[in-house]
């Protein structure tokens, strides 16, 4: 009786553990390294936060867009992203949801070349590294991280870009080191970063219009350049043409030729640098032009505490600059004269800032009839003409449109 009880009892314990409801076991996690085989924007959708994703070598035709935290991607030498042909206007595109941050990313190696805007572009990262990446032709900025803080961008090199190799605005914190810039209209600029100690230092720029700026420009969220240190850097032989002829653009008023220009910022230090072979002038330091002040009566027009210290200038100009940061007299505004230039005095009737349509595309083809009757840059490639340049509908100005056109806003 024992016997068929206990058989009993298995049977009924066995029915009830086969009716039980089985649960389904859970999705295994992401692996924390992802090594892509088909395309780069696919492994960088299966990484997990904190991942890595290891890219070998090849050519990869795409645009790549990260909105992950703490992910890296480690590209093996002759690792190409190519932009060439494609519509994307950014090679590699690191950017947190509307009104998040992202933390943590970095960039080790990647070659990205011929994208219609940039080579790479953060906005709103923080703790972020580039390192041993190179930029080519990429047609506005090579590298060009905005409201960023907390990040290093070291061992890169930028070359063919219409605006500039590698730019740092709105950010703080940030320090650029033994970087390479060539080729560009501008070297390096440092612009609109304010309560940072932004550190330049061991970079080479040469063969760009302009070696290096670090500026105010209106029409921005911050609205100083406070605290920026540039040391042990070489700016030399910067004397190709500027190919810009937007005349609503800031960068159309700058001659080539300048090894290091300062506009309008504050505790700026300047020191044991080498700046040679410049043919307009190896360093100037000046206000920003009264009718660019002007549209933004936030900004304080002048520079105040600049040092300059323990440099190193050679191959002092002999010629004059065919261009000029003094504004000619317009229909809508006067100019200073030679009595009042240099005071700050605003023009009589300031211009009102230019108009920016929401698809602004400065130097960008538009077809080819437009493409045929742009200026060529020393590039080849198109440069910005007056005809076929857009302009953003808000109040963004002058250079800011750029900025504008990558952010959506102008702050």
């Amino acid at each position: 009786m024992s016997g068929s009880r206990a058989i009993i009892l298995a049977a009924a314990a066995l029915a009830c553990s086969s009716a039980a409801p089985s649960s389904m076991p859970a999705a295994a996690p992401p692996p924390s390294v992802v090594v892509v085989t088909s395309t780069i924007q696919a492994a960088v959708d299966a990484a997990r936060p904190g991942g890595t994703v290891v890219i070998p070598p090849g050519v990869y035709r795409e645009s790549v867009v990260i909105t992950t935290d703490r992910l890296t991607l480690r590209a093996a030498p002759g690792t190409v992203l190519d932009g060439a042909g494609l519509t994307g206007a950014d090679g590699l595109r690191v950017t947190a949801p509307t009104g998040a941050r992202l933390t943590g990313f970095e960039l080790d190696g990647l070659t990205v070349r011929n994208f219609n805007r940039n080579g790479v572009f953060l906005r709103d990262v923080d703790n972020y590294r580039i390192t041993g990446t190179v930029t080519r032709n990429d047609l506005d900025y090579g590298i060009f991280p905005v409201r960023t803080s907390r990040g290093r961008i070291d061992h890169t090199t930028s070359s063919g870009s219409l605006d500039t190799g590698l730019y740092i605005g709105q950010s703080t914190d940030i320090e650029l080191d033994h970087n390479v810039e060539t080729g560009n209209t501008i070297g390096i600029d440092a612009e609109a970063s304010d309560r940072v100690h932004l550190h330049l230092h061991h970079n080479l720029a040469t063969r760009n219009a302009i070696g290096a700026v670090a500026q105010v420009v209106p029409g921005l969220s911050r609205t100083t350049t406070d605290g920026t240190v540039i040391d042990h850097n070489v700016f030399t032989a910067n004397n190709a043409a500027n190919p810009s002829t937007d005349p609503n653009d800031l960068l159309t008023r700058l001659p080539n030729g300048l090894g290091l220009l300062v506009v309008a910022t504050d505790h700026t230090t300047v020191q044991d640098k080498i700046i040679t072979a410049n043919q307009t002038t190896v360093m100037a330091v000046v206000q920003l032009p009264p009718d660019i002040a002007a549209f933004d009566p936030r900004i304080d027009p002048f520079p105040n505490n600049v040092h300059v210290t323990g440099n190193i200038v050679t191959g002092m100009p002999t010629t004059r600059p065919r261009r000029t940061l003094v504004p000619r007299r317009t229909s809508c505004g006067t100019p200073p004269d030679s009595a009042t230039a240099g005071r700050g005095i605003s023009p009589t009737a300031p211009c009102p800032p230019p108009s920016r349509t929401a698809e602004h595309r400065s130097g960008r083809r538009r077809g080819a009839e437009q493409s045929a009757l742009r200026p060529r840059s020393r590039s080849g490639r198109p440069g910005r003409s007056v005809s076929t340049s857009r302009r953003r509908a808000d109040h963004c100005s002058l250079r800011q449109s750029r900025r504008c056109r990558g952010l959506g806003v102008c702050g």
